[in-house]
């Protein structure tokens, strides 16, 4: 039994850093901070995943191997790592009957607005440029009237 108990400590010992990787690559995935982070996120998922083949000899361990193209783009690589990362996560959790309580589906970025300033539909030249002083004064003139009626009140 001691043997059991040492199987199933070492492989709790190894849900912080696999919870870790797939919440760190899912957040570049999302933030789009991938650029250079391709080669360094498989070597983790791989390093990962023989500490725990070699706590398990389970052949499902073995599966999620990453069959990483050549060609494939940091994007690429870090996505594939991802989807990797989180199914070693589950049978890491399946195994010691650990249950995530942060999932990744729970985690939300807020992504700014991709705007081309010079490419909206419909205005001609100059056009973007209006919009923005428009844009200007009427927060400008918001900030002013808040400011009078602060000082008829007070």
């Amino acid at each position: 039994m001691a043997n059991g108990e040492e199987r199933l400590r070492a492989l709790i010992r190894l849900i912080p850093p696999a919870r870790a990787l797939r919440d760190d690559l899912d957040k570049s995935i999302h933030l789009e901070l991938y650029a250079g982070t391709g080669d360094l996120a498989v070597r983790s998922f791989e390093g990962l995943r023989a500490s725990v083949s070699s706590i398990s000899s389970d052949p499902y361990v073995e599966s999620p191997r990453l069959p990483v193209p050549e060609a494939a783009s940091d994007k690429e690589k870090v996505s594939l790592t991802l989807l990797a990362a989180g199914q070693l996560l589950a049978y890491l959790e399946g195994q010691t009957g650990l249950g995530g309580s942060a999932k990744s589906g729970d985690i939300h970025y807020q992504l700014a607005p991709n705007v081309a300033m010079g490419n909206i539909e419909g205005l001609g030249p100059g056009g973007t440029e209006k919009v923005i002083e428009m844009l200007t004064a009427a927060v400008k003139g918001k900030g002013e009237r808040e400011r009078g009626q602060g000082e008829s009140q007070g």
